[in-house]
């Protein structure tokens, strides 16, 4: 059936393993040919094939491809110009990359909406002031990352109304860094930040608008980690829009229609 053929310059040309074919074409194809004929001829069939050039190459007529792509993953990666020492060398690079994490962080702008005050974290060994906000653990959402980081680096339980801006970013080498900035107000609008330092803060504070320009933009008495929450406090202070919290969800999740 596979019917080693040479061409005028003695090229090895290859029968198509998938039945029927090549008895209703009576074509023989190059390696090259052969894969893309493969991939895009049969691109519907999901079935394994013995490979007309690894029975002929290395003597292994044994069946070839994944359970889920069928014969397409074998030929398209183990033959052709995929399977050239350059390309393999580029796939292997790839690879890596494709393994790198992506690292994730909740953000929140935390306003206060009896007093329209917003809460500051003083961060520990002199860093200044920021967002309450911090690294997403393993199997956490970022909605529970966000409010988790607010409590334990602000004393403040909140409850998120929505999102200010999605961040992705990714890296040349791979991976990426994913940020989510939230906007969300205290459950108790009367409650106090924290004010023992431990590992998580030095403590927090809550600033109106006025105050915060005052001291952080002005007289500079006190100063940033950096210039973030100038631009998110100014966003929220000039009532800009607040996406819905549901525009985060699980994969799978039903559609509100």
């Amino acid at each position: 059936m596979f019917g080693l053929k040479f061409g005028h310059q003695k090229e090895l040309t290859y029968c198509c393993p998938y039945t029927g074919c090549y008895e209703k074409n009576k074509q023989e194809y190059s390696e090259n040919d052969l894969v893309n004929h493969c991939i895009t001829v049969h691109c519907r069939e999901n079935s394994k094939q013995v490979c007309p050039i690894c029975t002929i190459r290395n003597r292994d007529d044994s069946l070839k491809g994944s359970r889920t792509w069928g014969f397409s993953t074998h030929i398209y990666y183990e033959h052709g110009e995929q399977a050239t020492k350059e390309q393999k060398e580029k796939n292997k690079i790839k690879e890596y990359k494709e393994k790198q994490p992506t690292y994730a962080f909740a953000l929140v702008v935390v306003r206060n909406p009896l007093t329209g005050k917003y809460l500051l974290v003083e961060e520990s060994c002199n860093q200044g002031y920021w967002l309450p906000g911090g690294r997403v653990d393993p199997g956490e959402r970022f909605e529970e990352a966000a409010i988790r980081e607010t409590i334990e680096e602000a004393g403040i339980e909140i409850t998120l109304k929505g999102i200010i801006r999605i961040e992705y970013s990714p890296y040349k080498d791979g991976g990426a860094r994913e940020r989510i900035i939230f906007y969300g107000e205290p459950n108790d609008p009367h409650a106090q930040p924290k004010t023992i330092p431990d590992f998580e803060s030095v403590g927090a504070e809550w600033f109106s608008y006025d105050e915060f320009e005052e001291y952080f933009l002005e007289k500079k008495t006190k100063h940033l980690r950096s210039h973030e929450p100038i631009d998110f406090f100014k966003y929220v202070h000039l009532g800009k829009q607040i996406y819905p919290i549901d525009l985060l969800t699980l994969e799978g999740s039903p559609v509100n229609i």
